[in-house]
Formats: C-alpha cells, structure tokens, sequence
C-alpha cells in the first residue's frame, strides 16, 4: 500500500503537469489571437480604401449621370422647341398605338390641342374609317418588327380635321426602339394647297388640251375692187375644215360657193352681198367636206377701207362649229326624250310613292355622331341647314340641346346595348326656336362600339308629299273616270237606242194614224205616257253619265248600297246583256247605310265589273257575274261578293293585283290602275276587298264596308258572318 505522503504527491505531481499543459495552450491560443487581430486590422484598414475607393467612383459616376440626364433635358427641351418651330406636325406614337408626342404644327394642322390628344388612339382620331381595317393589320405587324407598308416611306394620303372634314397630307413615317419596344415617328405635312394647284394645273392642261384639238380655224381675204370681189386666198386650215388647200381654192374660184350647203346658199350669197355693201355681219352655215360629211361653220367678216372709204378687201374668219351644233342638237333631242320621259313617268307616281316611302323610312338629311355621353362630335352640313347652326356650334354641346323632348342621352345606354333603336317621332329645335318634327333612328357606328350615329328625317316634306299624292289620286281616278266611260260606250249607246226606238216608232205610228184620221185618245195617251218614261230614261242615263263623269272632293254621307249597284247597273247593265253573260244579283232587304261616296263607290263596281268581263272570254259557255250583298254576322259590316267564273287569276299574281300599274292583260288593254283605284276608294271609306281566284273555274272580289255608328276598328269578321 502506497502511503498517503506518496499518494498526494502523486496528484500534485499530475496536477502541475495538467498545469503546464493549459499554460502552453493558453499562450498558444494568445499567440494565435494576437497574429488573427493583426491581419483583421489590416483587413479593415484595406476594406475602408476598397469603401473609399468605391465612393469616389460613385460620386464621379453620379456626377456623370447628372451631366448625362442635364444633356439628355436639354436635349429634349431642344427638340421639343425644334419641334414646335417646324411647320410640318411631328407625332409619336407608341408601340400601342397611342399618341405620345404632338408639336405645334400638328394643332395647327389638325386642329386638336396636346392635351386632347395625348394618350388616344391615332388612328380613331385621324384616320378615316375605310383605312381602318388596313391600320389594323398593318399595325400587328409593325409591333412585332417595326416595318410595315409606309414604314419608311412618304406617302399621300387622307386625314380627318377635327371637324370630321378630309383633307390630303404628306406623311413621312420611321421607326425606333424605347425599351425594345418598337415606336414610331410621323412626320405630317398639309398639302391641300398643293392638291389644288396640282389639280388646277392638271385641268387648266386638259382644257388646254380640248381646245387645241377642238378648236379648227381658217382665214381668208378677199379683194374687192369697184365693189366686185376680184380674188380670194385661203389659209393653210382651209385644209382641216373643208378638204380643200389653198391651192385648189386657187385652180376653183367656184370651189367655195358649190360647197356651201344648197339649204344655206342664199343666205350666204345674201351675206356676201351685205359684206360688199359695208354691213359686217357674222353668218353660220353648213358645208359640204370633201369627203362628203356636212359641218357647220361659222363666218366672220373684217371690211377694209382705203383713205376714200371705198371698200378694198375683208378678211373672214372661219370657225368649224360642227361639234357646238352637234351639242346643241343632241341638247334638244335629250330635252325632247326627257321631255317625253317626264311625261311617262308621271303615271308611275303612285308606284314611286310606295318606294319613296321606304326609301325615306331608311335615309333621312340629317346626320350627327355622339359619343357615349351624348356630346356632339360630328355633324353633317344638312343639319346646320335645318337649324341654322354651324359645325363650330354644335361640336362639343350636348345632343339633348337641340331636341324639345331633351330624352336622346337617356336612350343611349339602350343604343349600346341593342346597337340600334329606329323610328322615334320626336321634335329638334332650331338656333331660331323653331320646332321641327322628325323621325329619329339610332345605332352605334360599325366596330367603334362607343360612337352612335343619330339619323333625323324631317317630316315636314312627307306631309307636302303625302298632300301631292292625294292630288295625283284624284286626276288618276278622273283618268280611270273617262277610260270606264269611253269603253262603256257602246253599252250606253244600245241603253239609249231602245227607248229612242220605241219613241220613234211611236211618233211613225201616229203619223200613220193622222193621215189616215184614226186617232185614238186613249191609244195616244196611253203612247205618250210610255214614250215620256222613255224619255225619263234617257235623261237619267244622261244625267248619270254626267254625275259619274265630274270630278268631285270625297264627301263621304249616308248612302244605300244597293242604290250605288242599281245606278252602276244603269251605266253597264246593257253592255252585260249584249255580251250574252248571265246576270245575277241578290241583296238582302233592309241593309243599313253606309258612310260613304256614292260616285266613288260605283267607280269601284264599274271597275270589278269590267275586269269580269274581260275575264270572260268570247266562246266560253254559261258566261256568269253574280253580286250578293249581306250583312255581317256582327252586323258591323255590308259585306260584298262579286263573282265571275271567268279564266281566273295566278296565285302567284293574287298579293299584285292591288299593286299600282300592275296587270296581266295584254299591251294596250290595261293600265294596271283599275284595282289600284278601287283598293284606296275603299280605304277612304274604311274598307278593305280581298280576292280568292280557282284558275279557270272562279274568281271572287270580297268587299267589306262598315255601316253607320260602327265605331270600332274591327274590319275583319269572323268567317261565318261573312256567310
């Protein structure tokens, strides 16, 4: 066993080594610590030269950049005053399409400020519609690579002021990069004076150009002595107009008189005479060319007088006229044929009322465009003339200005939703307070969703129209009047010979009786009293023939309907019998009256009854016209039915029949107006006619009338109050 002595000094031993172990360490780490802060002192001593270092060159750099961005504002302060200086329009225009840059020039020339155009599409503002769609495609391509169809180039073109009027411009365009997005430059010059000059020039050419090749001249002179021409010499265009040289005139003195037209000779040798007894008249004549063809020219004389005034010589002038005359006659052959023209197309008026109308329901004068807050942008010269303002005044007010009912801006968020909105009767007004009615259409305008246009039609010319129309319906119906009359001729003549027959016949019989002395009283009495209602007869027909004949204003009173038929009948009833058709007629008793116009109404019998006729045709067995007048089941209506069993009409043709100038007889057998007439008589009366047709079996006309105290607007009844 160790002694306790041994033991500690053992450990105190272990202890002293462990102790110079941790010293040796300790003086090892601080020797490392020591070398470390060394080389961090140098690290931050050689770090604030890098800092340093780095701030000058920063300070320097920013000194730079100002000096750079002070150049780049003067630059631009440069070229922005260039810019304005110049006289053509500098414009920018960015990679979509906007405006970005706008200089004096351009404000001047287009008449839009920078501020309004700064930030808009360029091709909105300045671009006319039809070079809209070319803008598009040729601007997706310019996005892309910054070339396009006048990149690059200077080109002609039309632009729009900002009145909405066209004007030519010279554009120059080039393209640039602005952060690798591709922006152009335009550079816009006016050329309107240019394109009048160069217009003015153009044509002054042409002109000039006409008249040198029109205009063929000659002289001549000739010497007078003792008052006798004595000799004649021609100029070289002698040749141009007549055919003959001046030295064929020479070889021919004759040569001038023989080709003088023989109508026009004595008016030219009266001429020469005059010019010898000192009267310088200018005479125009034909003559025969050369070549045969017959010209006119015209002569003017210039005398020559010596110091004794005795006429010496004259010199003429002479003026081929051909074409002028030429003209002139064309210009009357025109006026005659428009003449003629004019004439036929009177009778075309009511059919070219129906397409009036709805050339009118469609296009009206007057044009404005809106944008969507109803502010006027463009108006067309129309509406300054219907209200007295100009263009100037009416751009940039709103729309609800110029309208009495002052609704149009709350119908537009409709007209951008339904893009269009027709036919509104509304009232504008005038700079003068002036009401005028119109019929208003709008709808948004094309791909520019945002843009209305707005259509007026004053309606002031339609009633002008509609009263020349009425006057144009009464002379067709006094045509129609004495076309029925001239063909219902032979019929009236028959009606009136039979009575006159009777009394003829009667008076021979008493001329008998006288001679012989064997009259009888009563016999005569009993003929007198037949040839008086003969008579009668004949004055009723007469005095009809003259009733239906007058042109009378539709006065429309209570009537019987079957008086209308029985007094038609009076006029056609002879004419029925003579063509061997049989006639039937039924009317139910005690039929009220009707509002109405007796002449008129038998206007429209006569003219069914003739179309029946004429669909009879010569040959045909059992010919038949039937009449049946009734009373509606509702007891609103006379109802009319007249029938034939004639050769019928094409179903085809059957919604033309009532169709002015439309017929399907032949050439020189109708107008096409007899149905047209009958159809608007029966308007003015509230009435309507329909037809049904079976081809070559029958053909009935429907007629509906209303009676008298039938007040409402019921003009069809049912089916079986027809029958």
């Amino acid at each position: 066993m160790y002694r306790l002595d041994d033991f500690v000094d053992e450990k105190v031993s272990n202890i002293k080594k462990k102790m110079d172990i941790t010293e040796k360490i300790r003086k090892t780490l601080k020797d490392k610590v020591e070398k470390n802060i060394d080389s961090l002192f140098e690290s931050n001593l050689l770090l604030q030269k890098v800092i340093q270092q780095h701030t000058e060159d920063l300070e320097k750099e920013i000194k730079e950049r100002k000096k750079v961005e002070e150049a780049l504002r003067e630059s631009e302060e440069m070229f922005r005053s260039i810019a304005d200086l110049a006289q053509d329009g500098i414009i920018l225009m960015d990679n979509f399409g906007n405006i970005s840059f706008w200089n004096k020039a351009s404000e001047r020339i287009f008449g839009h400020t920078s501020e309004e155009v700064i930030g808009k599409q360029l091709h909105r503002l300045f671009s006319p519609k039809r070079y809209h769609d070319s803008f598009k495609q040729g601007f997706a391509r310019f996005q892309k690579s910054g070339t396009g169809p006048i990149v690059g180039k200077t080109t002609d073109i039309m632009a729009l002021r900002k009145n909405g009027a066209e004007f030519p411009i010279e554009l120059s365009i080039s393209s640039f990069t602005i952060k690798s997005k591709w922006n152009a430059i335009g550079i816009v010059r006016d050329i309107t004076e240019r394109k009048w000059v160069e217009d003015t020039v153009r044509q002054s050419e042409e002109r000039h150009k006409r008249l040198v090749g029109a205009v063929t001249t000659y002289t001549y002179t000739v010497l007078v002595e003792n008052g006798m021409a004595v000799g004649t010499t021609h100029s070289e265009g002698c040749l141009e107009v007549t055919g003959y040289n001046p030295s064929e005139y020479h070889a021919d003195p004759h040569i001038w008189f023989s080709m003088i037209h023989e109508k026009d000779r004595g008016a030219v040798l009266k001429h020469a005479e005059n010019i010898l007894s000192g009267k310088a008249e200018m005479i125009e004549h034909r003559i025969v060319h050369k070549d045969g063809s017959v010209r006119w020219v015209r002569n003017t004389p210039v005398l020559h007088y010596n110091e004794k005034n005795s006429l010496i010589a004259y010199d003429g002038l002479i003026v081929d006229i051909t074409e002028d005359k030429n003209a002139e006659e064309a210009l009357r052959k025109y006026g005659k044929k428009l003449e003629i023209c004019v004439k036929e197309q009177t009778t075309e008026l009511a059919h070219a009322k129906n397409y009036l109308e709805s050339v009118l329901s469609s296009m009206t004068d007057s044009l404005l465009v809106l944008n969507s807050t109803a502010v006027i942008q463009t108006v067309n010269q129309p509406v300054c003339t219907l209200l007295g303002y100009s263009q100037n005044e009416l751009i940039g007010i709103s729309v609800d200005t110029i309208f009495v009912e002052a609704s149009i801006s709350q119908v537009i968020p409709e007209v951008l939703q339904k893009e269009t909105i027709k036919d509104l009767f509304m009232t504008m007004k005038t700079k003068n307070a002036e009401e005028i009615p119109v019929l208003v259409n709008l709808s948004t305008m094309g791909n520019n969703e945002e843009d209305i246009i707005l259509i007026a039609h004053d309606m002031r010319e339609i009633k002008k129209f509609e009263e020349e129309t009425k006057k144009i319906q009464v002379k067709m119906l006094a045509a129609s009047k004495m076309a029925t009359l001239g063909e219902i001729a032979t019929g009236i003549a028959h009606e009136i010979n039979q009575p006159l027959t009777y009394i003829s016949s009667f008076i021979q019989g008493l001329q008998a009786d006288a001679k012989k002395d064997k009259i009888a009283k009563e016999e005569l009495m009993e003929g007198l009293q037949v040839s008086l209602r003969q008579v009668g007869r004949i004055v009723d027909i007469i005095q009809h023939l003259r009733t239906f004949g007058r042109r009378n204003e539709l006065i429309l009173e209570p009537l019987l309907i079957e008086q209308v038929l029985d007094n038609t009948l009076l006029l056609l009833g002879e004419r029925i019998r003579l063509m061997n058709i049989e006639f039937k007629k039924n009317v139910v008793t005690d039929l009220p009256h009707i509002l109405g116009n007796a002449n008129q109404l038998e206007q429209v019998f006569i003219n069914l009854f003739q179309n029946a006729m004429d669909a009879l045709t010569e040959g045909s067995e059992k010919r038949k016209i039937s009449v049946r007048i009734s009373l509606s089941g509702n007891m609103k209506f006379i109802i009319i039915k007249l029938s034939d069993n004639g050769a019928g009409i094409d179903k085809e043709n059957l919604e033309k029949i009532f169709d002015p100038f439309f017929t399907t007889k032949e050439v020189g057998k109708g107008t096409g107006l007899g149905l047209s007439i009958v159809y608007g008589i029966l308007q003015e009366h509230n009435g309507t006619i329909t037809c049904d047709s079976v081809k070559n079996k029958k053909t009935t006309f429907t007629i509906m009338i209303p009676v008298i105290n039938n007040s409402e607007n019921e003009l069809v009844p049912e089916t079986d109050d027809i029958e």
